[in-house]
């Protein structure tokens, strides 16, 4: 091609293009109109593949977490003491219940504690073993330059309260040793513990089915978010962690299901949805399974929850996952069932 843009050499067997002009680019204009034809070819693949896949539920290509290879005792779990006098609940809205023998069940003395009160609570609670002070401060009380006399002030009111909850028979949940805080294990039951304990089970577990049942018990111990309702700058990373932790065991037992009872796959994918409400993965898993029991009209429902649920946080379904819903409507049931 010569200056003026036209072509000046071809193919000695074929000159037709000889002397034609050609239309030329900058390189910006290049760029952005190789990035469009890029974008304009993922988007084909990804909607060939979403019909193509349709029937193949995402979370089956994840590969399964397992426990050591180590063979080794799995810890037992942690038993609730019926002397424990104070329970205290942080998956869910933090609540404090106190037993006695009148009301062994519990009363509910959440109400006494102030909100920086619960945070510290909720805080001493997902660190069973304690938690150095060092920690504590520059957790709970970064940038105050007075954080010391802070802590100290935190915890004698914290004392005073569960004192008068109580009516003076605890005066207080938590130890100190040696720099460590932490709730006494003596007198205060916590569902995170439990929680944890079975995470760590989970871990250490070398057969399919210790897995499973401590997958189970993640799953039926986990009431809800860390701590819901608290908006503290360090409980959104221990809340997604925990939050992990639950999800990632619902969606392995739902693996474990899905080729012989996608009924109850359904039912673990429903529960991982709870969990993580915005992960647009688990919607597409639904509505796969949806499809495959035949319940059609269920379908559009599952997309328009999932538009309401990112709308949320500002966001929209993605091109491939309305792609989805549609060929899932439009698919023979047969083909499903060959599928299947």
């Amino acid at each position: 091609m010569n200056a003026r843009g036209q072509v000046s050499a071809t193919n000695p067997d074929d000159d037709r293009l000889l002397a034609a002009q050609v239309f030329q680019l900058s390189a910006n204009d290049a760029a952005d109109l190789l990035g469009l034809l890029g974008e304009a070819e993922a988007h084909e693949h990804s909607s060939s593949s979403a019909s193509a896949d349709q029937s193949e539920l995402e979370i089956t290509t994840a590969a399964p977490q397992q426990g050591s290879s180590t063979t080794h005792e799995i810890p037992k779990p942690r038993a609730a003491l019926a002397s424990q006098p104070i329970s205290l609940t942080v998956l869910g809205p933090p609540q404090l219940s106190w037993r006695t023998a009148d009301q062994p069940t519990g009363s509910d003395i959440t109400p006494a504690f102030s909100p920086r009160q619960l945070d510290l609570l909720v805080f001493l609670a997902i660190h069973p073993d304690g938690v150095h002070r060092d920690t504590l401060l520059a957790t709970l009380w970064a940038g105050n330059a007075k954080a010391t006399n802070a802590m100290n002030t935190a915890l004698s009111r914290l004392r005073n309260t569960i004192t008068a909850a109580t009516r003076s028979t605890v005066t207080s949940v938590t130890t100190a040793d040696n720099g460590r805080y932490q709730l006494n294990p003596a007198l205060v039951d916590v569902d995170y513990w439990h929680f944890s304990d079975a995470v760590t089970r989970r871990r250490a577990a070398t057969t399919d089915h210790e897995r499973a049942t401590e997958y189970q018990r993640v799953v039926d111990l986990y009431s809800g978010q860390l701590a819901d309702g608290i908006e503290s700058d360090w409980i959104e990373a221990a809340r997604e962690s925990i939050r992990r932790d639950a999800l990632d065991a619902v969606t392995a037992l739902a693996r474990s299901t899905v080729a012989t009872s996608p009924e109850n796959t359904l039912d673990l994918l429903e529960t991982a949805r709870s969990f993580d409400p915005h992960n647009e993965l688990l919607y597409r898993d639904i509505m796969r399974l949806q499809r495959r029991l035949g319940r059609l009209e269920a379908i559009p429902r599952t997309l328009s929850l999932l538009t309401t649920r990112l709308t949320e946080i500002d966001q929209t379904p993605n091109d491939e996952t309305r792609i989805l819903a549609e060929a899932l409507q439009q698919q023979p049931l047969e083909a499903t069932k060959r599928t299947s």
